[in-house]
């Protein structure tokens, strides 16, 4: 709210500043350029101010210098929930570090505390930072349930603006009304032919196609025209037989057809919406006396000057009171009519008003983009700070006795393709998230300029959807054209089936029909293990209809409607759990719904997660939403603490939780929202997919997640396979402070060569998962190189000697 209220400011003063160089440069022409142009300029202003909302121009602003305003503003509730969320967070950590915590996985006696493990020395630090920051963020309050219980002062201030913008439109609303029950009443259609053949001579000549009513009122003193919907031309009697009724009759046909009637009204509507600005009374002004000059121009564009000398008497003596913003009439003041003669005898008018408008409001929108805010502005922290933020960088602060102190630094630093392409500085728009590339190890899909979906690699599954399914040894290298107007694909990370988004919301879906994900009847004599086995939909099958959204897990997908419900069908499982020695351990292949299924979560239909929502998502295992008011609701598999909920005996989280407010974003699993290679790799790489973790960005450009290698929580599960594996492991299932980064080619190789300096393969393997870059054993040809990396659309290949040591890198295979 507070952003909004920063936005509407800046649009306030840049209109303020716009206003007053116009009015300098109408000085400094006095009058030779006319007053069309200012027209314009008014024009455009008034449609801007319409729409109380700043537009982002995050990839041109960012290369102009910045212009910063300090605001001293009041505390948003955001910025406190966001340090309560890190203090929080980093205090477990230490706590469950120091204290053996007994309740922990209670019911699960698998579950154990590392007693006696010491804790990172930083976290303490950064807890106590965290902890700093929410009292000083209170500070001023008298205590603080009366802080919790009050309403922010943004709030309140919006609520004002609001009440003054309704007691205007209803001042100017009634007024209207008013205005025309009184002109009508006492109206009657014109008798005088010889007034009504010049209406209609005059009508043809301005191309008016639609006739305007020619009524008589006793109440009008001269001419005018009114009414938006159904309009009128109202004469008084003597203006019928006055000797220069057609120059009246062609100045209120020229406000007519222009539509100055509706110019008039935008003017007013825009008083009205920022009725705390007087400067825009004087733009209004001015803007109705450029309507006059523009209309005794057109009025008079083929007179002569002697008939311009009669038109100009006209106006001296048929104009007498002020103008309203409800009818265009003969009305002006004696300043106002000084400038409408005097434009009237300008018969040369030059363009440079028009230049210098066009200069002028391109430098206007140069200095908007370089305007910004800082201070406490109610978003949490320091705009134009969340580039450092996303980056991962610390950023300092001064504490109480004015020195320097250090930032809450990020527990872990995650690796993503691609920080631009998380569009972290940008605000919230769902068309941004759309995924347009697809790729897995079976199959690359991608959507082009036109929004036609294209698709190639196997069709072992149907996923093609081209009304067959092959062998596994069967492959589509040349792209198959799948459907059009298509926004959004996803698919299976296995490949089983992929989905598609239309334009008119309509959710297609083919490939195997797991567990009914396709929304086909389950047989239970075809539910095998093999997958292949399953029967599958051969062809786009229409999933859901009124869809604005949808992502696809391993075996589930999920979507959200155009009416803001989320729903969720297939199945979450996994093949680690707390425990396998239960009576219910054959859960995991059960293919009927069982709510308390210990091995997996399952619904073969749609079903209504939540409501009044405007983003869900889902990764492989774990599913997430955001409502209106920004609040994170998450849902799925929950043995790390993924979920951002406690550790319980039960794996999953099956219903919907609250676990955040204020967030912007939120990603499971995987921070992206397409793929960024172009190409289906030869082996899979999960150097950016943490299938055990959530990730959130907060209104405030906090970044922050929960879940596996987060905290110092200890769990110990087993592992399904050959044989069942215990491995015990840290967690935090509370939001932690994170940053992010991205490596390119060159970052890659330099870490690479650091491994070129005869480092055994352990040191090389330590070293590159330092940098998260995860490799692949590919003995091929007696281990001559036992370390494959592929990394966005790099290969790369380690090779050692017969000491067992690194003796180079190479992106291309030796031969």
């Amino acid at each position: 709210m507070s952003a909004f209220l920063s936005g509407v400011l800046k649009i306030t003063l840049i209109t303020d500043l716009t206003i007053g160089l116009v009015w300098l440069l109408s000085l400094c022409l006095r009058g030779g350029s006319g007053y069309r142009w200012r027209k314009m300029v008014w024009l455009f202003l008034g449609l801007r101010l319409l729409i109380p909302a700043t537009i982002s121009f995050a990839e041109i602003s960012g290369q102009l210098p910045l212009i910063r305003v300090e605001l001293n503003g009041p505390v948003n509730n955001r910025q406190v929930d966001s340090a309560a969320a890190i203090a929080n967070g980093l205090k477990e950590q230490e706590e469950a570090g120091a204290v053996p915590d007994s309740g922990e996985g209670a019911g699960s006696p698998q579950d154990s505390m590392a007693a006696g493990e010491e804790a990172d020395p930083e976290i303490p630090a950064a807890a106590e930072k965290g902890e700093r920051l929410k009292a000083d963020l209170e500070t001023g309050l008298p205590e603080s349930g009366m802080f919790k219980s009050r309403l922010p002062l943004s709030v309140l201030l919006v609520c004002f603006w609001l009440a003054g913008i309704l007691a205007a439109a209803r001042f100017h609303i009634s007024q209207y009304l008013h205005t025309r029950k009184c002109l009508l009443e006492t109206a009657r259609p014109c008798r005088d032919k010889e007034t009504e053949c010049l209406a209609e001579k005059l009508f043809r000549e301005y191309g008016i196609n639609r006739t305007l009513p020619l009524l008589i009122s006793d109440t009008v003193d001269t001419p005018m025209v009114t009414g938006y919907i159904k309009p009128v031309l109202l004469l008084d009697e003597a203006s019928c037989r006055a000797p220069e009724r057609e120059a009246m009759l062609r100045h209120e046909l020229c406000h007519y057809k222009y539509g100055d009637l509706w110019y008039k009204l935008l003017m007013v509507a825009v008083c009205d919406l920022y009725w705390f600005n007087p400067v825009l009374r004087f733009m209004k002004r001015m803007a109705f006396c450029d309507v006059e000059c523009v209309c005794d121009s057109r009025a008079t564009r083929k007179m002569g000057p002697e008939e311009k000398k009669r038109y100009a008497y006209m106006l001296v003596t048929r104009t007498r009171g002020k103008s309203t913003a409800y009818s265009a009439r003969f009305s002006a003041g004696r300043k106002t009519m000084k400038e409408r003669l005097d434009n009237l005898f300008t018969d040369k008018k030059n363009k440079t008003g028009y230049a210098a408008a066009l200069v002028l409001l391109a430098a206007v929108s140069v200095f908007s983009m370089s305007l910004v805010f800082a201070g406490r502005d109610g978003s949490g922290g320091t705009s134009g700070a969340g580039e450092e933020m996303a980056a991962g960088e610390e950023k300092g602060g001064k504490g109480n006795d004015g020195e320097e102190e250090p930032a809450v630094k990020p527990v872990k630093t995650f690796r993503v393709d691609s920080v631009a392409d998380l569009y972290l500085e940008e605000p919230f728009q769902p068309e941004l998230y759309y995924t347009t590339n697809r790729v897995t190890l079976d199959n690359h899909f991608y959507i082009d300029e036109d929004k036609v979906l294209w698709g190639y690699g196997r069709n072992s599954f149907g996923q093609l959807g081209i009304g067959k399914k092959d062998t596994d040894d069967t492959y589509y290298g040349e792209p198959v054209r799948i459907a059009e107007h298509v926004v959004s694909v996803d698919q299976s990370v296995n490949g089983y089936f992929t989905i598609y988004l239309t334009e008119d919301g309509n959710l297609y879906g083919m490939g195997s029909n797991l567990m009914g994900v396709l929304r086909k009847p389950l047989d239970g004599e075809q539910v095998l293990y093999d997958y292949s086995r399953y029967v599958p939909v051969l062809e786009p099958t229409l999933l859901m209809e009124q869809v604005a959204f949808a992502r696809a897990g391993m075996y589930s997908i999920v979507a959200l409607k155009e009416d803001g419900s989320v729903w969720w069908w297939g199945e979450y499982k996994a093949l680690s759990a707390t425990a396998y020695g239960s009576p219910n351990s054959d859960g995991y292949w059960a293919y009927e719904e069982w709510p308390e299924n210990p091995r997996k979560m399952m619904y073969t239909s749609p079903r209504l997660m939540l409501e009044d929502c405007i983003y869900a998502t889902t990764g492989n295992w774990t599913g997430a939403a955001i409502t209106r008011d920004g609040e994170l609701y998450t849902w799925g598999f929950n043995i790390w603490g993924q979920c951002g909920t406690p550790v319980t005996a039960d794996d999953y989280v099956r219903t919907p939780q609250k676990v955040l407010g204020n967030v912007k974003m939120v990603w499971p699993e995987r921070m992206a929202f397409r793929d960024s290679r172009t190409a289906i790799p030869e082996f899979a790489s999960y150097n950016t997919s943490y299938n055990d973790n959530l990730f959130v960005q907060l209104k405030d450009g906090t970044l922050l997640a929960c879940g596996l290698d987060l905290g110092t929580k200890t769990k110990t599960i087993e592992l399904d396979g050959d044989m069942l594996q215990p491995v015990t492991k840290n967690y935090s299932d509370s939001f932690v402070p994170i940053a992010v980064c991205s490596l390119t080619d060159a970052d890659i190789r330099s870490i690479l060569a650091q491994c070129e300096k005869g480092s055994t393969v352990e040191e090389a393997e330590q070293i590159l998962e330092e940098h998260q870059l995860f490799w692949l054993e590919c003995f091929e040809e007696g281990g001559r190189y036992p370390l494959y990396l592929e990394v966005e659309e790099g290969r790369y290949y380690l090779y050692i000697d017969d000491n067992g040591r690194v003796t180079h890198f190479s992106d291309q295979e030796d031969v």
